[in-house]
């Protein structure tokens, strides 16, 4: 926050004291609207930065589970799922499922991911062939 308070001071010095030197009156409102609205900006990205900065990253085969896509070739009960733009190996926990079933991750074991069938809405192509989304939401790559 102190690069925040060295900006309105910044500010306040080039409204009060550089611009009537160079013959620029300013209106009363902009010398109290323009502070308040720099302050308002620089805690919004000060709140939205630090709560970014904060989230610890999912990586590796965990950043799998909880992601929602769909078969690519039945599994009877293994075969095959596209997540995000790989072909992975995959187990069914549901017993044999057919191609294009919606499906969600539940475990990965080494390079096979397994899966149930998911309940209720169908799920949309840009979770299977976009940017893989873990349950919390963040995008991983």
């Amino acid at each position: 926050m102190a690069t925040t308070t060295a900006e309105e001071a910044v500010l306040l010095i080039i409204l009060f004291v550089i611009l009537p030197k160079l013959g620029i009156n300013v209106h009363l409102w902009i010398i109290i609207v323009l502070p308040l609205t720099w302050a308002a900006w620089s805690y919004l990205t000060y709140r939205i930065g630090a709560r970014a900065i904060a989230k610890m990253p999912v990586l590796g085969a965990e950043a799998l589970i909880g992601v929602r896509c769909r078969t690519t070739t039945p599994l009877s009960p293994e075969g095959y799922v596209k997540v995000g733009s790989e072909l992975w190996q995959a187990h069914s926990i549901d017993g044999n499922l057919n191609s294009e079933d919606d499906i969600i991750i539940v475990e990965v074991r080494g390079l096979v991911l397994l899966v149930k069938k998911t309940s209720g809405s169908s799920i949309d192509n840009h979770t299977c062939s976009g940017d893989i989304e873990n349950k919390s939401g963040n995008p991983e790559i």
